[in-house]
């Protein structure tokens, strides 16, 4: 027991000091990567919704998503093929005034 102990009480140093080492900085970011991917996968989560009140409905008016970035509008266009649907974007990508638009692929613009 002697023995283990020692490992024991040396692992609880090690963690003590690692702790104390970490950059005030990477943890921020850590933190801010954190908080993105959370709010990413609010945003799919939302969305994937959305889109599956979409399909169960037998409206066939498009649905139309507001202005998106890039990244929001990829998760968008994988929703779109998962649910076979067919997706438009519009507006200009430089201005970040982007948006997109679902439609049941009976229904698309050609």
């Amino acid at each position: 027991m002697d023995l283990l102990d020692s490992i024991l009480g040396d692992m609880d140093k090690t963690k003590t000091i690692l702790k104390k080492d970490v950059n005030p900085n990477v943890l921020a970011q850590q933190q801010k990567r954190q908080a993105q991917k959370e709010e990413k996968d609010k945003f799919r989560s939302a969305s994937e919704e959305k889109i599956k009140l979409y399909t169960a409905n037998t409206n066939t008016n498009p649905l139309h998503f507001g202005t998106l970035g890039k990244l929001e509008r990829l998760i968008i266009y994988e929703f779109a093929d998962v649910y076979n649907l067919v997706s438009h974007s519009y507006g200009e990508e430089l201005s970040n005034k982007k948006y997109v638009v679902l439609y049941r692929r009976e229904n698309a613009p050609s």
